[in-house]
């Protein structure tokens, strides 16, 4: 009996002894990466979240969005009201039915912007358009995943990724307007080939006619630029970088844009000099444009007016600067 009393209470005595250490080890649950964690019924409001963590002075680029493995084969996470597909590519709509879903994804490679897009799903693009066009009152939104251990980069790897499924949506006749882009941080798991095959999902949603409004105004009539110009060459300058960025603008809203770009001079030399000479510059500039941007050869022209539209008086050098000018317009 004394012996049995002796090894319970050396017993307690090592008990308590492994609990202190184990406290003493323990890591500090203080860090400056917050976790949250995900279950099936849990809805993370992502403005709701930024500001807590903001709150709690935590940043909520880094914060980590912890999905269960076992949750990510079997069930769709709501961010917001987005649905996030764990398995294949789906599209939502805003009561939350199933409007299309394929057994593959789109998947994207680790630190890295483009989109991959299997076989399988290459008609996503179709059914997306072809929904959008029998629901005029429908916008559709890209929900694009990118993740906590990537790279920082501005935009992030969401956003770029957003953007080139809204490239191939456009190029598939989406109307760019009808396109929401929303990027969404978390904590993917890549395979040993970096590769993740679930990044992107849709849902369709009411248009918003005011966010529209607020776009539209971006496409201009025409522009007029002053680029500088040698017998053989265009020289590259702010006035350009500004039209490319301008046309590039255009076409995202409207793919089937068309442009026109005109020469103009002053009025030295004959009219029938000035128009070749106006029209050799529209064709630079038109060359530029090629070269420069995601136009298509197709969708520009180039002419000249030569002298017959001066803005500005050719009797003095001022004047007759201003007149020699590059008129883009757009239809």
């Amino acid at each position: 009996m004394k012996n049995f009393l002796t090894a319970f209470l050396v017993f307690i005595v090592w008990s308590f002894f492994g609990l202190w250490l184990y406290s003493w080890l323990e890591p500090d649950s203080n860090t400056n990466i917050a976790k949250v964690e995900i279950t099936n019924e849990d809805v993370v409001d992502v403005a709701a979240t930024e500001t807590y963590l903001t709150q709690e002075g935590l940043n909520f680029e880094e914060a980590l969005i912890i999905v269960p493995l076992e949750n990510q084969t079997e069930t769709k996470i709501e961010i917001g009201n987005e649905k996030i597909a764990e398995k294949g590519l789906i599209a939502i709509s805003e009561g939350g039915e199933t409007v299309f879903q394929y057994t593959e994804g789109l998947n994207i490679k680790k630190n890295t912007p483009a989109i991959n897009v299997p076989a399988s799903v290459s008609n996503f693009k179709e059914v997306v358009r072809v929904f959008l066009e029998e629901h005029p009152d429908k916008e559709v939104h890209i929900i694009s995943l990118y993740a906590v251990t990537e790279n920082n980069e501005s935009p992030n790897f969401g956003t770029q990724r957003g953007k080139d499924v809204k490239r191939l949506l456009v190029n598939d006749g989406v109307p760019s307007e009808k396109i929401v882009i929303t990027s969404v941080i978390r904590d993917l798991k890549f395979s040993q080939d970096l590769i993740y095959n679930n990044s992107i999902s849709f849902t369709f949603r009411p248009l918003d006619q005011a966010r529209i409004e607020a776009i539209l105004p971006v496409l201009p009539n025409r522009m007029v630029v002053y680029p500088k110009f040698t017998w053989t060459q265009i020289h590259e300058n702010k006035n350009l970088k500004r039209l490319v960025v301008k046309i590039e603008e255009a076409l995202e809203l409207n793919p089937n844009l068309s442009i026109e770009v005109i020469g103009h001079t002053d009025n030295i030399g004959s009219a029938a000099e000035n128009y070749q000479l106006g029209l050799g510059f529209a064709r630079q500039v038109r060359t530029y444009i090629l070269n420069k941007s995601s136009i298509k050869k197709s969708q520009i022209k180039s002419g000249s007016k030569g002298e017959s539209e001066s803005i500005e008086t050719n009797s003095t050098p001022r004047g007759r600067l201003a007149n020699q000018r590059i008129e883009v317009v757009f239809y």
